[in-house]
């Protein structure tokens, strides 16, 4: 039977069920075919099976080789020339391709005559001509740190040997020389390196650095003329303080944070506090009152204990009006000798009297507050919660409710 092309490759795709009951009489087929199938007119659909061509036991064919007899040299010769002869290509011919060549072995260098065992460590390195001179120092002049101090020369000064073997020459000298290390870069920076806490050159303090005439360099040049310069670190300056703007409290504790290491009660007397016409009297301030001036305790929490001062108005400072924290010139530091020479001053005012600066509230399309809405009233002072009465507000409606900021001291 023949079946179109779309009817055999369905016949290749449904799966085959041999079961019994798929045939009448319970007769399964078992035919050994390549490939079987049949159509059963009771049953829908189509039912195939698939073997091997050769069942297994059977003898495999073997077919014999085809008897042939060998062309003769003429007869081929003949046959080959009715080729047509082959053509000559441009790259049929090319020069063999060798491999790239070996990287030629290396020479010998060339031979340095030394001496065994070498010179001593402390030998004086190769002599250059010329005087000695100061090419390059640090710091010069008015800076507002000193992390060390740096001399460079034009010719080595000393072997290159251990640091402690060559610290011990210096020709430099620095008045005042605070506690300290000199050590050497090379064989021509000398650097002098200030110990301590922080570890930089001391503030407040004027320094005299002096190369003397007639330095030798360890190659035999010499200093003509002495060098000599200085420079100068800062005064005490206030970094941080408190209070600042307004409105403030009547007696608010006062603090400044400065750039270096103060002695608190001798700073103390070169503050004053004054309203342009009264000058008013101050104290320190206790651990307990720094601790209860939140901005001054967060200040003082982020400052070096020795860097610090807190100070109290004796008496409560009159309210609506603007005063100055001044540091005077004249004030000392605790690391040095010089004077701050000019004033640094810090302003705040006190609270005026309360009043209402502003009120809103939620507002509709038609442009009146809605119903319910939320009625907001500023200040120009912060509110005392805990003193706050609400019955200081009124309303025309019963239900009305009133609720104030943060505390502070009112007027």
């Amino acid at each position: 039977m023949r079946f179109p092309p779309l009817l055999a490759l369905l016949l290749v795709a449904c799966p085959t069920d041999r079961s019994p009951e798929r045939y009448p009489g319970g007769s399964v087929p078992t035919s050994p075919v390549a490939r079987t199938w049949s159509v059963e007119p009771d049953l829908k659909g189509l039912d195939f099976s698939l073997s091997e061509d050769n069942p297994e036991g059977s003898a495999v064919p073997v077919l014999p080789p085809a008897q042939t007899t060998p062309m003769s040299e003429a007869d081929t010769r003949a046959l080959l020339s009715r080729a047509p002869a082959l053509k000559e290509e441009g790259t049929d011919k090319q020069a063999f391709a060798f491999r790239k060549s070996s990287t030629p072995p290396p020479r010998t260098g060339e031979t340095v005559p030394t001496t065994f065992p070498p010179p001593p460590a402390g030998a004086a390195p190769a002599a250059q001509g010329g005087p000695l001179t100061v090419l390059r120092y640090a710091p010069d002049g008015d800076v507002p740190i000193a992390p060390h101090l740096s001399v460079t020369f034009s010719q080595p000064m000393v072997a290159v040997t251990s640091q402690e073997e060559a610290a011990t020459i210096h020709p430099v000298k620095l008045d005042p020389e605070p506690p300290g290390t000199w050590r050497w870069l090379g064989s021509k920076t000398l650097l002098f390196e200030a110990k301590g806490d922080p570890d930089r050159l001391p503030m407040a303090t004027t320094y005299t650095v002096t190369v003397p005439a007639g330095t030798a360099s360890g190659t035999g040049g010499t200093l003509a003329e002495a060098k000599a310069w200085t420079f100068t670190t800062p005064p005490p300056t206030v970094t941080q303080a408190w209070p600042a703007g307004g409105p403030q409290d009547l007696q608010p504790v006062l603090g400044l944070v400065f750039d270096q290491r103060i002695d608190a009660d001798a700073v103390a007397e070169h503050v004053t506090l004054s309203d342009k016409l009264v000058t008013y009297r101050l104290r320190k301030a206790t651990d307990a009152e720094v601790e209860a001036e939140a901005p001054v305790r967060e200040m003082f929490a982020h400052a070096q204990p020795d860097r610090v001062l807190a100070l109290v108005p004796i008496e409560p400072l009159p309210p609506a009006t603007s005063f100055d924290l001044t540091v005077k010139p004249g004030t000392p530091s605790a690391e040095g000798p010089n004077l701050t020479t000019k004033s640094q001053v810090r302003s705040f005012r006190t609270y005026d009297r309360l009043k209402m600066t502003d009120h809103w509230c939620w507002k509709g399309n038609d442009g009146r507050c809605l119903p319910g809405g939320q009625l907001t009233m500023r200040f120009n002072n912060p509110l005392d919660e805990a003193k706050f009465d609400p019955r200081a507000c009124t309303s025309s409606r019963p239900r009305a409710t009133c609720r104030c900021g943060p505390p502070a001291t009112t007027w």
